[in-house]
């Protein structure tokens, strides 16, 4: 994943399975553990330059969030849970009723943005949310809306855990980063 930029967890299990000649099997590693490993190998390999690229990242994301603002953006993905590497895009969550809304933002602004559709899957059923998707200083900005009731009942990754922070929450991370 750090090496070629891959971002999708299932892909890159398929991946691994197929280099190694097994079959992708429930004994592959949970999301979790590949960001562990990931992590290690960013501590053992490149720590100066991982730190380097994710306090940059972590920069530019609050940037856009300042931008995007009136949609309370939270970061997610790893740029927020320090796995971010190179290739890595920004993913910021949106909330609003309205896509236009975000359309309107972007085009005001003068921002080229590419518009598509993502499926996610919440409770085990496939929900599909207008995507967004913008460069800035030659890093992809991916959008994901969600409508406004979304964001009471807050974000979660599988296990649990939190999946992401507002500006001020990020601010912190880049005030212990300096």
């Amino acid at each position: 994943m750090h090496e070629q930029g891959v971002r999708e967890y299932d892909l890159a299990r398929r991946k691994a399975a197929r280099r190694l000649g097994v079959a992708a099997s429930r004994s592959a590693p949970r999301d979790e553990e590949i960001d562990a490993a990931l992590l290690e190998y960013q501590r053992i390999y490149n720590p100066e330059s991982q730190a380097d690229t994710l306090l940059r990242l972590r920069l530019l994301a609050a940037e856009a969030m300042k931008f995007l603002a009136p949609f309370a953006p939270l970061l997610c993905g790893s740029v927020w849970d320090g796995t971010a590497g190179r290739h890595s895009a920004i993913t910021l969550h949106l909330f609003a009723d309205e896509s236009e809304a975000v359309q309107f933002r972007l085009a005001d602004a003068g921002i080229p943005f590419e518009e598509s559709e993502h499926v996610l899957f919440d409770e085990g059923r496939p929900q599909r949310l207008p995507a967004f998707a913008f460069y800035a200083d030659g890093v992809r900005i991916e959008l994901l809306l969600f409508d406004e009731r979304r964001k009471s009942r807050g974000l979660r990754r599988k296990g649990g855990q939190k999946a992401g922070g507002n500006l001020e929450q990020l601010d912190e991370l880049i005030q212990n980063a300096v």
